[in-house]
């Protein structure tokens, strides 16, 4: 029994992190709350979709693991911490 409706779901990691023995992970693979790169090849970063909620001034929440090449994931790092 839930008392309320879950607002929000998404994977810890991506797809392809749980595809790796979970014995090496740790030699292969960067996880934090945001990136994800494994192998040194494959590059994620973690995005959220909101969906309002009619009736509700809360949203429903998705948060999706996205593959970027490694020049866009580079740049993503360079400019992680730029305003605006």
């Amino acid at each position: 029994f839930h008392p309320e409706l879950p607002m929000h779901y998404g994977p810890h990691a991506p797809y392809e992190w749980y595809a790796i023995p979970e014995a090496e992970r740790a030699a292969r693979c960067e996880l934090n709350a945001d990136l994800c790169v494994i192998d040194e090849q494959h590059f994620y970063i973690l995005g959220n979709i909101e969906i309002p909620v009619i009736g509700s001034p809360e949203h429903f929440s998705w948060d999706v693991w996205v593959s970027l090449s490694d020049r866009n994931f580079l740049r993503t790092l360079d400019l992680w911490e730029t305003a605006g």
